[in-house]
Protein backbone atom coordinates (compact mmCIF):
# COMPACT_ATOMS: atom_id res chain seq x y z
CA UNK A 1 0.00 0.00 0.00
CA UNK A 2 1.10 3.78 -0.58
CA UNK A 3 -0.02 7.13 0.76
CA UNK A 4 0.64 10.05 -1.42
CA UNK A 5 -0.01 13.76 0.39
CA UNK A 6 -1.01 16.98 -1.46
CA UNK A 7 -0.92 20.67 -0.10
CA UNK A 8 -2.45 23.52 -1.74
CA UNK A 9 0.32 26.68 -1.72
CA UNK A 10 -2.75 28.98 -3.07
CA UNK A 11 -5.08 27.35 -1.09
CA UNK A 12 -6.98 26.76 -4.24
CA UNK A 13 -7.72 23.75 -6.50
CA UNK A 14 -9.31 24.45 -9.86
CA UNK A 15 -10.84 21.81 -12.41
CA UNK A 16 -14.53 21.22 -13.72
CA UNK A 17 -15.80 17.81 -12.99
CA UNK A 18 -15.77 15.17 -16.03
CA UNK A 19 -19.04 15.18 -18.22
CA UNK A 20 -19.92 18.97 -16.57
CA UNK A 21 -19.90 22.40 -18.63
CA UNK A 22 -17.94 24.72 -17.08
CA UNK A 23 -20.52 27.25 -16.83
CA UNK A 24 -22.55 24.23 -14.39
CA UNK A 25 -20.18 25.31 -12.00
CA UNK A 26 -19.09 21.63 -10.75
CA UNK A 27 -15.89 21.17 -9.67
CA UNK A 28 -14.24 18.02 -9.40
CA UNK A 29 -13.70 16.99 -5.55
CA UNK A 30 -11.56 15.15 -5.06
CA UNK A 31 -9.45 14.97 -8.28
CA UNK A 32 -10.09 12.08 -10.24
CA UNK A 33 -8.15 8.89 -11.12
CA UNK A 34 -8.01 9.81 -14.31
CA UNK A 35 -6.40 13.27 -13.81
CA UNK A 36 -3.86 12.38 -11.30
CA UNK A 37 -2.82 9.46 -13.53
CA UNK A 38 -2.48 11.81 -16.63
CA UNK A 39 -0.59 14.30 -14.40
CA UNK A 40 1.80 12.05 -13.74
CA UNK A 41 2.21 10.57 -17.04
CA UNK A 42 2.64 14.59 -18.43
CA UNK A 43 5.56 14.57 -15.67
CA UNK A 44 7.28 11.72 -16.92
CA UNK A 45 7.68 13.09 -20.24
CA UNK A 46 8.27 16.71 -19.35
CA UNK A 47 10.69 16.14 -16.36
CA UNK A 48 11.66 12.09 -16.01
CA UNK A 49 11.60 10.72 -19.72
CA UNK A 50 13.48 7.57 -18.29
CA UNK A 51 12.27 3.88 -17.81
CA UNK A 52 9.81 3.79 -19.66
CA UNK A 53 9.22 0.43 -18.73
CA UNK A 54 9.28 1.10 -14.97
CA UNK A 55 6.46 3.64 -16.16
CA UNK A 56 4.26 1.61 -17.95
CA UNK A 57 4.10 -1.04 -15.02
CA UNK A 58 3.30 1.53 -12.25
CA UNK A 59 0.62 2.92 -14.15
CA UNK A 60 -0.97 -0.29 -15.26
CA UNK A 61 -1.03 -1.34 -11.43
CA UNK A 62 -2.39 2.34 -10.34
CA UNK A 63 -4.83 1.62 -13.03
CA UNK A 64 -5.93 -1.56 -11.56
CA UNK A 65 -7.14 -0.17 -8.42
CA UNK A 66 -9.32 2.70 -6.98
CA UNK A 67 -7.70 4.76 -4.53
CA UNK A 68 -8.82 6.37 -1.31
CA UNK A 69 -8.96 9.66 -0.41
CA UNK A 70 -9.06 11.54 2.60
CA UNK A 71 -10.72 15.16 2.00
CA UNK A 72 -9.39 18.21 4.10
CA UNK A 73 -11.60 20.87 5.25
CA UNK A 74 -12.97 22.78 2.07
CA UNK A 75 -15.50 25.07 0.59
CA UNK A 76 -16.69 25.70 -3.19
CA UNK A 77 -16.69 28.91 -4.47
CA UNK A 78 -16.37 30.67 -7.91
CA UNK A 79 -15.67 33.74 -9.95
CA UNK A 80 -17.98 35.69 -12.79
CA UNK A 81 -16.16 37.16 -15.32
CA UNK A 82 -16.08 37.83 -19.06
CA UNK A 83 -13.96 36.11 -21.55
CA UNK A 84 -13.04 37.74 -24.94
CA UNK A 85 -14.03 35.42 -27.91
CA UNK A 86 -12.14 36.52 -31.25
CA UNK A 87 -13.61 35.37 -34.63
CA UNK A 88 -12.17 37.43 -37.59
CA UNK A 89 -13.26 40.77 -36.98
CA UNK A 90 -15.40 39.84 -34.94
CA UNK A 91 -15.31 40.04 -30.97
CA UNK A 92 -17.77 38.81 -28.20
CA UNK A 93 -17.53 38.49 -24.66
CA UNK A 94 -18.87 35.34 -23.00
CA UNK A 95 -19.31 35.19 -19.07
CA UNK A 96 -17.49 32.27 -17.74
CA UNK A 97 -17.75 30.89 -14.43
CA UNK A 98 -14.25 29.90 -12.49
CA UNK A 99 -14.96 27.61 -9.78
CA UNK A 100 -12.39 25.95 -7.55
CA UNK A 101 -12.34 24.36 -4.03
CA UNK A 102 -10.81 26.54 -1.36
CA UNK A 103 -8.60 24.26 1.27
CA UNK A 104 -8.48 24.91 4.70
CA UNK A 105 -5.09 26.29 5.49
CA UNK A 106 -2.57 23.70 6.38
CA UNK A 107 -4.95 20.82 5.41
CA UNK A 108 -3.78 18.17 2.94
CA UNK A 109 -5.50 15.74 0.48
CA UNK A 110 -4.11 12.26 1.40
CA UNK A 111 -4.49 9.29 -1.32
CA UNK A 112 -4.41 5.55 -0.21
CA UNK A 113 -3.37 3.15 -2.67
CA UNK A 114 -4.16 -0.53 -1.95
CA UNK A 115 -1.07 -1.66 -4.06
CA UNK A 116 2.32 -2.91 -4.16
CA UNK A 117 5.53 -1.22 -5.53
CA UNK A 118 8.83 -2.61 -6.41
CA UNK A 119 11.85 0.03 -5.10
CA UNK A 120 12.33 0.67 -8.75
CA UNK A 121 8.58 1.58 -9.35
CA UNK A 122 8.42 3.54 -5.50
CA UNK A 123 11.40 5.70 -6.68
CA UNK A 124 10.26 6.60 -9.79
CA UNK A 125 6.70 7.83 -8.48
CA UNK A 126 8.51 9.89 -5.57
CA UNK A 127 10.40 11.61 -8.19
CA UNK A 128 7.39 11.92 -10.47
CA UNK A 129 5.43 13.45 -7.75
CA UNK A 130 7.84 15.82 -6.79
CA UNK A 131 7.75 17.44 -10.15
CA UNK A 132 4.72 18.02 -10.24
CA UNK A 133 3.61 21.67 -9.87
CA UNK A 134 0.16 22.22 -10.66
CA UNK A 135 -2.87 19.41 -11.46
CA UNK A 136 -6.01 20.61 -12.82
CA UNK A 137 -6.30 23.69 -14.34
CA UNK A 138 -2.81 26.17 -14.46
CA UNK A 139 -3.54 27.97 -11.43
CA UNK A 140 -4.00 24.79 -9.41
CA UNK A 141 -1.03 24.53 -7.70
CA UNK A 142 -0.22 21.72 -5.28
CA UNK A 143 2.81 20.21 -3.55
CA UNK A 144 2.60 15.98 -3.73
CA UNK A 145 4.84 13.67 -2.10
CA UNK A 146 5.03 10.07 -1.69
CA UNK A 147 4.65 9.36 2.36
CA UNK A 148 4.81 5.97 4.10
CA UNK A 149 1.41 4.50 5.58
CA UNK A 150 2.72 5.67 8.92
CA UNK A 151 2.25 9.45 8.19
CA UNK A 152 -1.42 8.91 6.98
CA UNK A 153 -4.00 10.72 9.76
CA UNK A 154 -5.38 7.84 12.20
CA UNK A 155 -8.89 8.25 11.52
CA UNK A 156 -11.54 5.06 10.59
CA UNK A 157 -12.60 4.00 7.10
CA UNK A 158 -15.89 5.76 7.44
CA UNK A 159 -13.91 9.44 7.11
CA UNK A 160 -12.57 8.02 4.18
CA UNK A 161 -13.65 8.24 0.51
CA UNK A 162 -14.10 5.14 -1.34
CA UNK A 163 -15.81 3.44 -4.05
CA UNK A 164 -19.44 2.75 -3.19
CA UNK A 165 -19.01 -0.92 -2.94
CA UNK A 166 -16.63 -1.00 -0.28
CA UNK A 167 -17.39 2.30 1.25
CA UNK A 168 -18.93 2.37 5.35
CA UNK A 169 -19.73 6.23 5.16
CA UNK A 170 -23.09 6.18 6.90
CA UNK A 171 -23.54 9.75 6.25
CA UNK A 172 -22.00 10.44 2.79
CA UNK A 173 -23.05 11.63 -1.20
CA UNK A 174 -22.54 9.47 -4.31
CA UNK A 175 -19.64 11.26 -6.49
CA UNK A 176 -19.21 9.50 -9.90
CA UNK A 177 -15.04 10.21 -10.86
CA UNK A 178 -13.41 8.88 -13.71
CA UNK A 179 -10.89 6.75 -14.00
CA UNK A 180 -9.06 4.36 -15.94
CA UNK A 181 -10.18 0.67 -17.44
CA UNK A 182 -8.33 -2.01 -15.62
CA UNK A 183 -5.57 -3.03 -18.12
CA UNK A 184 -7.15 -6.89 -18.30
CA UNK A 185 -10.99 -4.98 -19.12
CA UNK A 186 -9.39 -2.52 -21.35
CA UNK A 187 -8.00 -5.29 -23.38
CA UNK A 188 -11.08 -6.96 -23.75
CA UNK A 189 -13.11 -3.79 -24.34
CA UNK A 190 -10.69 -3.55 -27.57
CA UNK A 191 -11.12 -6.94 -28.87
CA UNK A 192 -14.91 -6.14 -28.51
CA UNK A 193 -14.23 -3.02 -30.65
CA UNK A 194 -12.08 -4.83 -33.19
CA UNK A 195 -14.73 -7.77 -33.76
CA UNK A 196 -17.43 -5.54 -34.08
CA UNK A 197 -16.04 -2.98 -36.48
CA UNK A 198 -15.78 -0.48 -34.19
CA UNK A 199 -12.11 0.19 -33.82
CA UNK A 200 -12.15 3.42 -35.83
CA UNK A 201 -15.13 4.56 -35.32
CA UNK A 202 -16.46 6.83 -38.57
CA UNK A 203 -18.34 9.93 -37.24
CA UNK A 204 -21.06 11.17 -39.86
CA UNK A 205 -20.29 12.95 -42.80
CA UNK A 206 -16.47 12.71 -41.91
CA UNK A 207 -13.94 9.44 -42.77
CA UNK A 208 -13.04 6.77 -40.08
CA UNK A 209 -11.34 8.43 -37.19
CA UNK A 210 -7.66 6.75 -35.87
CA UNK A 211 -7.04 3.44 -34.68
CA UNK A 212 -7.92 2.76 -30.98
CA UNK A 213 -4.83 3.21 -28.17
CA UNK A 214 -3.57 -0.79 -28.18
CA UNK A 215 -3.50 -0.13 -24.19
CA UNK A 216 -3.99 2.25 -21.03
CA UNK A 217 -0.50 3.70 -21.38
CA UNK A 218 -1.45 4.55 -25.18
CA UNK A 219 -4.97 5.52 -23.45
CA UNK A 220 -3.71 7.75 -20.75
CA UNK A 221 -1.67 10.12 -23.57
CA UNK A 222 -5.12 10.76 -26.12
CA UNK A 223 -6.11 14.50 -26.56
CA UNK A 224 -9.45 15.79 -25.66
CA UNK A 225 -9.94 17.21 -28.54
CA UNK A 226 -8.71 14.11 -30.80
CA UNK A 227 -11.44 11.52 -29.07
CA UNK A 228 -14.44 14.31 -29.23
CA UNK A 229 -13.46 14.88 -32.84
CA UNK A 230 -13.90 10.81 -33.50
CA UNK A 231 -17.50 10.59 -31.49
CA UNK A 232 -16.68 9.47 -28.18
CA UNK A 233 -18.52 11.01 -25.33
CA UNK A 234 -15.69 10.10 -22.81
CA UNK A 235 -11.77 9.11 -23.35
CA UNK A 236 -10.97 5.75 -24.59
CA UNK A 237 -9.64 3.43 -21.84
CA UNK A 238 -11.92 5.22 -19.20
CA UNK A 239 -14.62 3.63 -16.89
CA UNK A 240 -17.06 5.95 -14.19
CA UNK A 241 -16.79 5.18 -10.62
CA UNK A 242 -19.19 5.68 -8.15
CA UNK A 243 -17.87 6.91 -4.52
CA UNK A 244 -18.85 7.79 -1.32
CA UNK A 245 -17.59 11.14 -0.13
CA UNK A 246 -18.97 13.34 2.99
CA UNK A 247 -22.22 15.06 2.79
CA UNK A 248 -20.75 18.24 4.09
CA UNK A 249 -17.57 18.34 2.34
CA UNK A 250 -18.18 21.71 1.61
CA UNK A 251 -19.57 23.34 4.79
CA UNK A 252 -19.36 26.57 5.48
CA UNK A 253 -18.78 27.08 8.74
CA UNK A 254 -19.10 30.84 10.57
CA UNK A 255 -15.71 32.21 11.62
CA UNK A 256 -16.18 34.50 14.87
CA UNK A 257 -14.37 37.32 14.66
CA UNK A 258 -10.92 36.98 16.87
CA UNK A 259 -10.99 38.59 20.26
CA UNK A 260 -7.73 41.43 20.23
CA UNK A 261 -5.66 40.96 22.48
CA UNK A 262 -3.71 43.58 24.23
CA UNK A 263 -0.07 43.04 24.33
CA UNK A 264 1.97 44.08 27.42
CA UNK A 265 3.76 45.87 24.36
CA UNK A 266 3.20 50.07 24.24
CA UNK A 267 0.57 50.88 22.02
CA UNK A 268 1.36 51.95 18.62
CA UNK A 269 1.46 56.32 18.16
CA UNK A 270 1.98 56.24 14.87
CA UNK A 271 0.40 55.30 11.61
CA UNK A 272 1.90 56.19 8.17
CA UNK A 273 0.18 56.25 4.49
CA UNK A 274 0.80 56.16 1.12
CA UNK A 275 -0.63 58.52 -1.17
CA UNK A 276 -1.66 57.10 -4.65
CA UNK A 277 -3.49 59.36 -6.96
CA UNK A 278 -3.23 60.25 -10.91
CA UNK A 279 -2.67 64.23 -9.73
CA UNK A 280 -1.62 64.33 -6.27
CA UNK A 281 -2.03 67.09 -3.79
CA UNK A 282 0.29 70.00 -3.58
CA UNK A 283 1.67 70.96 -0.16
CA UNK A 284 -0.54 73.96 -0.40
CA UNK A 285 -3.54 71.82 0.44
CA UNK A 286 -2.22 69.93 3.91
CA UNK A 287 -5.27 71.60 5.79
CA UNK A 288 -8.10 70.32 4.00
CA UNK A 289 -6.35 67.16 3.51
CA UNK A 290 -5.47 66.54 6.73
CA UNK A 291 -9.12 67.31 7.73
CA UNK A 292 -10.50 64.92 4.80
CA UNK A 293 -8.34 61.88 6.92
CA UNK A 294 -9.76 63.56 10.05
CA UNK A 295 -13.45 63.06 8.80
CA UNK A 296 -12.90 59.44 6.62
CA UNK A 297 -11.06 57.87 10.02
CA UNK A 298 -14.08 59.23 12.32
CA UNK A 299 -16.20 57.52 9.76
CA UNK A 300 -14.54 54.50 10.29
CA UNK A 301 -15.09 54.35 14.05
CA UNK A 302 -19.11 54.26 13.91
CA UNK A 303 -19.68 55.78 16.92
CA UNK A 304 -16.94 54.55 19.14
CA UNK A 305 -15.36 56.38 21.50
CA UNK A 306 -11.75 57.75 20.29
CA UNK A 307 -10.05 60.29 22.00
CA UNK A 308 -7.18 59.85 20.40
CA UNK A 309 -8.66 60.30 16.93
CA UNK A 310 -11.32 62.74 17.51
CA UNK A 311 -9.64 65.20 20.09
CA UNK A 312 -12.48 64.98 22.58
CA UNK A 313 -13.10 63.00 25.70
CA UNK A 314 -16.06 60.10 26.56
CA UNK A 315 -18.36 63.14 26.98
CA UNK A 316 -17.72 65.11 23.76
CA UNK A 317 -15.61 67.62 25.57
CA UNK A 318 -12.07 68.79 23.87
CA UNK A 319 -8.97 67.55 25.36
CA UNK A 320 -6.08 69.26 26.94
CA UNK A 321 -2.71 68.53 26.52
CA UNK A 322 -2.32 68.50 22.79
CA UNK A 323 -2.50 64.38 23.29
CA UNK A 324 -4.36 63.45 20.68
CA UNK A 325 -3.33 62.90 16.53
CA UNK A 326 -1.36 65.79 14.72
CA UNK A 327 -2.36 64.89 10.63
CA UNK A 328 1.54 65.25 9.02
CA UNK A 329 1.74 65.35 5.32
CA UNK A 330 5.11 64.67 3.85
CA UNK A 331 5.95 66.23 -0.08
CA UNK A 332 8.34 65.36 -2.69
CA UNK A 333 10.43 67.86 -4.07
CA UNK A 334 7.98 69.04 -6.33
CA UNK A 335 5.54 70.04 -3.48
CA UNK A 336 3.03 67.37 -4.26
CA UNK A 337 2.17 65.16 -0.84
CA UNK A 338 3.84 62.17 -1.08
CA UNK A 339 2.72 60.71 2.32
CA UNK A 340 0.41 61.43 5.23
CA UNK A 341 2.16 60.45 9.07
CA UNK A 342 -0.54 60.51 11.61
CA UNK A 343 1.14 60.76 15.24
CA UNK A 344 -0.85 60.38 18.48
CA UNK A 345 1.45 60.85 21.50
CA UNK A 346 -1.60 59.07 23.54
CA UNK A 347 -1.11 56.28 21.47
CA UNK A 348 -3.88 54.37 19.43
CA UNK A 349 -6.72 51.80 21.11
CA UNK A 350 -7.40 48.68 19.15
CA UNK A 351 -10.34 49.87 17.86
CA UNK A 352 -8.25 53.21 16.58
CA UNK A 353 -5.87 51.04 14.71
CA UNK A 354 -9.36 48.67 13.42
CA UNK A 355 -10.09 52.44 11.46
CA UNK A 356 -6.75 53.11 10.44
CA UNK A 357 -6.48 49.68 8.90
CA UNK A 358 -9.70 50.36 7.12
CA UNK A 359 -8.63 53.71 5.48
CA UNK A 360 -8.84 53.25 2.15
CA UNK A 361 -9.61 56.47 0.23
CA UNK A 362 -10.47 60.24 0.99
CA UNK A 363 -12.35 62.29 -1.54
CA UNK A 364 -10.38 64.81 -3.75
CA UNK A 365 -10.53 68.53 -3.67
CA UNK A 366 -12.31 68.24 -7.02
CA UNK A 367 -15.13 66.98 -5.37
CA UNK A 368 -16.52 63.72 -4.20
CA UNK A 369 -16.42 62.16 -7.29
CA UNK A 370 -12.65 61.67 -7.47
CA UNK A 371 -10.88 60.51 -4.91
CA UNK A 372 -7.45 59.90 -3.25
CA UNK A 373 -6.68 56.41 -2.98
CA UNK A 374 -4.88 55.95 0.76
CA UNK A 375 -2.91 52.63 1.40
CA UNK A 376 -1.94 52.11 5.39
CA UNK A 377 2.17 51.43 5.09
CA UNK A 378 2.84 50.40 8.62
CA UNK A 379 1.77 51.42 12.49
CA UNK A 380 4.23 51.54 15.25
CA UNK A 381 6.93 53.74 17.62
CA UNK A 382 8.36 57.05 16.66
CA UNK A 383 12.02 55.52 16.58
CA UNK A 384 10.44 52.98 13.93
CA UNK A 385 10.30 55.69 11.29
CA UNK A 386 13.66 57.78 12.19
CA UNK A 387 14.86 56.58 8.70
CA UNK A 388 11.38 56.84 7.20
CA UNK A 389 9.16 59.79 7.82
CA UNK A 390 11.07 63.27 8.08
CA UNK A 391 9.46 64.29 11.57
CA UNK A 392 11.34 61.30 13.52
CA UNK A 393 14.58 62.01 12.35
CA UNK A 394 16.97 63.98 14.34
CA UNK A 395 18.61 67.43 14.14
CA UNK A 396 19.16 70.68 15.04
CA UNK A 397 17.77 72.48 12.39
CA UNK A 398 14.23 72.71 11.28
CA UNK A 399 12.57 74.99 8.94
CA UNK A 400 8.68 75.32 7.77
CA UNK A 401 7.12 72.83 5.64
CA UNK A 402 3.52 74.88 6.02
CA UNK A 403 3.01 78.18 7.16
CA UNK A 404 2.94 79.16 11.31
CA UNK A 405 -0.12 80.94 11.64
CA UNK A 406 0.23 82.69 14.81
CA UNK A 407 -2.83 82.75 17.24
CA UNK A 408 -1.98 85.86 19.06
CA UNK A 409 -1.73 89.59 17.80
CA UNK A 410 1.67 91.53 18.67
CA UNK A 411 1.58 93.19 21.52
CA UNK A 412 2.25 97.32 21.54
CA UNK A 413 2.02 100.06 24.05
CA UNK A 414 -0.30 103.03 23.06
CA UNK A 415 2.15 104.88 21.50
CA UNK A 416 3.17 101.97 19.45
CA UNK A 417 6.28 100.72 21.11
CA UNK A 418 6.80 97.02 21.03
CA UNK A 419 6.10 94.74 24.12
CA UNK A 420 9.03 92.93 24.81
CA UNK A 421 9.23 89.90 26.89
CA UNK A 422 12.39 89.95 29.13
CA UNK A 423 13.32 86.38 29.09
CA UNK A 424 14.04 85.84 25.23
CA UNK A 425 14.05 89.72 23.97
CA UNK A 426 10.89 89.32 21.63
CA UNK A 427 8.25 91.14 20.92
CA UNK A 428 4.79 89.78 22.61
CA UNK A 429 2.60 87.97 20.26
CA UNK A 430 5.12 87.79 17.32
CA UNK A 431 5.12 84.94 15.34
CA UNK A 432 8.45 83.94 16.94
CA UNK A 433 7.16 84.81 20.45
CA UNK A 434 3.91 82.94 19.63
CA UNK A 435 5.99 80.12 17.94
CA UNK A 436 8.31 79.92 20.99
CA UNK A 437 5.24 80.05 23.62
CA UNK A 438 3.17 77.61 21.99
CA UNK A 439 6.37 74.63 21.67
CA UNK A 440 6.74 75.46 25.43
CA UNK A 441 3.69 74.31 25.79
CA UNK A 442 3.00 71.37 23.96
CA UNK A 443 6.78 69.92 24.33
CA UNK A 444 7.19 70.99 27.63
CA UNK A 445 9.98 68.27 28.40
CA UNK A 446 11.98 69.50 25.04
CA UNK A 447 14.80 71.80 24.82
CA UNK A 448 14.16 75.19 24.14
CA UNK A 449 14.74 76.78 20.66
CA UNK A 450 15.89 79.33 19.51
CA UNK A 451 13.32 80.93 16.41
CA UNK A 452 14.11 82.93 13.72
CA UNK A 453 11.56 85.14 11.30
CA UNK A 454 12.59 83.70 7.45
CA UNK A 455 9.67 85.64 5.84
CA UNK A 456 6.55 84.95 4.16
CA UNK A 457 7.92 82.06 1.47
CA UNK A 458 8.21 78.09 1.73
CA UNK A 459 11.54 77.20 0.66
CA UNK A 460 11.27 74.25 0.17
CA UNK A 461 13.08 71.24 -2.38
CA UNK A 462 12.43 72.79 -5.85
CA UNK A 463 9.78 75.26 -4.71
CA UNK A 464 9.79 78.74 -3.66
CA UNK A 465 6.26 79.22 -2.18
CA UNK A 466 4.37 81.93 -0.78
CA UNK A 467 2.70 81.45 2.66
CA UNK A 468 -0.70 83.10 0.88
CA UNK A 469 -0.71 80.37 -1.36
CA UNK A 470 -1.24 77.71 1.13
CA UNK A 471 -5.30 77.18 2.62
CA UNK A 472 -5.34 78.72 6.21
CA UNK A 473 -8.69 78.47 7.32
CA UNK A 474 -10.40 75.81 8.24
CA UNK A 475 -13.80 74.50 6.68
CA UNK A 476 -14.60 72.55 10.17
CA UNK A 477 -13.84 73.08 13.67
CA UNK A 478 -13.28 76.06 15.84
CA UNK A 479 -9.69 77.55 16.71
CA UNK A 480 -8.60 80.76 17.14
CA UNK A 481 -5.75 82.59 15.19
CA UNK A 482 -3.95 85.91 15.50
CA UNK A 483 -2.64 86.66 12.08
CA UNK A 484 -4.20 84.73 8.71
CA UNK A 485 -1.51 85.37 6.66
CA UNK A 486 0.95 83.27 7.72
CA UNK A 487 5.00 83.10 8.28
CA UNK A 488 8.21 80.87 7.74
CA UNK A 489 10.51 80.47 10.31
CA UNK A 490 13.47 78.44 11.41
CA UNK A 491 14.02 76.53 14.57
CA UNK A 492 17.58 75.76 16.15
CA UNK A 493 18.65 73.61 18.64
CA UNK A 494 21.69 72.87 20.89
CA UNK A 495 21.14 69.28 20.57
CA UNK A 496 19.33 67.18 17.77
CA UNK A 497 15.97 66.56 18.64
CA UNK A 498 12.38 65.36 16.42
CA UNK A 499 9.50 67.62 15.81
CA UNK A 500 6.57 65.17 15.26
CA UNK A 501 3.64 67.74 16.06
CA UNK A 502 2.52 71.02 14.49
CA UNK A 503 2.19 74.51 15.99
CA UNK A 504 -0.18 77.49 15.67
CA UNK A 505 -3.57 77.78 14.37
CA UNK A 506 -4.83 74.12 12.60
CA UNK A 507 -1.28 72.81 14.27
CA UNK A 508 -3.35 69.25 14.02
CA UNK A 509 -4.15 69.62 10.63
CA UNK A 510 -1.42 70.04 8.86
CA UNK A 511 -0.25 73.67 9.79
CA UNK A 512 2.93 74.58 11.47
CA UNK A 513 5.07 72.50 10.44
CA UNK A 514 8.50 71.78 9.93
CA UNK A 515 11.53 69.82 8.56
CA UNK A 516 15.25 69.32 9.63
CA UNK A 517 17.54 71.08 6.79
CA UNK A 518 21.10 70.11 6.82
CA UNK A 519 23.35 72.50 8.65
CA UNK A 520 25.20 72.48 4.99
CA UNK A 521 22.21 73.95 3.70
CA UNK A 522 20.76 76.51 6.01
CA UNK A 523 22.34 79.45 4.18
CA UNK A 524 20.56 78.05 0.95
Amino acid sequence: MIAIKITFPSGRWHATAWGTHVNEGVPEWPPCPWRLLRALLAAWFWKDRRDEAVLRSLLDKLASVAPDYLLPEATAAHTRHYMPVVEGKKETKTKIFDTFVHVSDGDALWIRWNVDLTPDEADLLARLLTNFSYIGRAESLVEATLVSIAELPLRDFTEWTRPAEVSSMTDGESVRLLAPQMPSAYTEWLASQEAAGGGGKKTKGRKKATALPENVFEALQLDTADWKKDGWNMPPGSRWIDYIRPRDCFKIAPVSRPRIRISSRKAPTVARFAIVAKVPPGITQSLSLAERFHQALCAKLKGTSSPALTGLDATGNPLTGNQHAYFLPECDLHGYITHVTVHAPCGFSPEDSRALSKLRSVWAIEGRGAEIDIVLLSTGQPEDFKFASPYFRPARFWRSLTPFVPVRHPKATRTGIPKIDPENGLQKGSPEHDCLRLFSLVAPDHPKPKVRLLGSRIRYGLRDIPCLDFQRQRRNGGGTRGDHRGYALELEFDEPTTIPFGLGYGAHFGLGLFVPVPEDRLSR
